[in-house]
């Protein structure tokens, strides 16, 4: 019986040690010291089929962990082109570590729009961001290439 309690206990910890981290998509606006300025948003399906961009709630300051990993890119790589001068595919894959995290030119020179990320928060810090370069390029269209044709 105790062992079914202990074995419980630790279950219902790990699980909570786990639901305790969140990830959250949007925009950082202001970096200032060891807080910054983030706008969640997600993507709505307008009635023409476009998709937009909406803020949910309003912008939150956040305290960042000492020792935050700050990340660029990764997850979503384009197509890349065909044939002898089609276009360079979007990069994808993995995440690359930002050079001196925070204090990058990318968070000391915010525009008006925001940095597009990925934040995650754990016990009320921010201990991830993951910034998005863009969705990638679809590549060229191809072409014919010399060696294809024989000449």
């Amino acid at each position: 019986m105790v062992r079914k309690f202990v074995y419980s206990f630790v279950a219902v910890a790990f699980s909570i040690g786990v639901l305790a981290a969140e990830d959250f998509n949007g925009r950082i606006t202001k970096v200032s010291g060891n807080k910054i300025t983030f706008q969640e948003t997600k993507f709505n399906k307008s009635d023409e089929g476009k998709f937009e961009v909406k803020n949910v709630g309003s912008p939150k300051e956040l305290t960042v962990a000492e020792n935050v990993k700050v990340t660029k890119g990764g997850g979503f790589g384009g197509k890349g082109g065909k044939g002898g001068k089609g276009g360079k595919g979007g990069k994808g894959g993995k995440a690359e570590d930002v050079e001196k995290g925070l204090a990058n030119e990318m968070f000391t020179t915010i525009g008006e729009n925001g940095i597009n990320a990925r934040i995650t928060v754990e016990n009320d810090r921010v201990t991830a961001i993951n910034v998005f370069g863009g969705k990638g390029g679809k590549g060229g269209k191809g072409g014919k290439n010399k060696k294809d044709t024989g000449n």
